[in-house]
């Protein structure tokens, strides 16, 4: 699994584990990401994309305020209230490409935030792996080496928290 690299922003500080992902078979790509914290950005939560029709859904609020690709790593600030427990975060995909030019895809941002009653507005900034989405779509065009996708991503409580992206790989 590739680790995070030095380019990578670091803004933030959270607990790190979330989600489980799919079983797959040999002629599938990996579905789930390896959840580790990156040695060269300690302060930067990695969690896990999962798979949607598999996941019990965390259902907090939640802003997206800005996306930022680097290689197959997707890097999200949050903005949330909290501060008395470690949130948790989860990037949801149905694994399904919708048709258009380039092939779009809706990435559901989930938060858990354990009935945290403390009102601090929090800035975490969160990093998904996007490797599965890229094997995926690879294995799908069997005739092509590299591609692109548009990424919506959208929070799962606040379809308002909305913020798009190109993956190009």
């Amino acid at each position: 699994m590739p680790q995070p690299n030095e380019s990578d922003k670091a803004e933030s500080t959270a607990d790190d584990s979330t989600g489980t992902g799919e079983n797959t078979t040999d002629s599938e790509p990996e579905s789930e990401t390896e959840n580790t914290t990156s040695d060269q950005n300690p302060d930067v939560k990695n969690s896990l994309m999962v798979d949607c029709n598999d996941t019990q859904y965390f259902d907090d609020q939640t802003h997206i305020a800005e996306l930022e690709i680097n290689g197959d790593q997707l890097s999200a600030l949050v903005e949330y209230s909290g501060s008395c427990i470690d949130d948790q975060f989860q990037l949801c995909w149905n694994g399904l490409f919708l048709e258009s030019d380039p092939e779009k895809v809706v990435l559901i941002l989930g938060h858990e935030d354990f009935n945290d009653t403390c009102d601090d507005w929090i800035e975490d900034r969160i990093r998904f792996d996007l490797s599965r989405l890229r094997e995926t779509w690879l294995f799908e065009h069997k005739d092509q080496s590299n591609g692109s996708v548009q990424i919506h991503v959208i929070s799962r409580v606040n379809n308002n928290a909305q913020a798009e992206i190109l993956y190009e790989f």
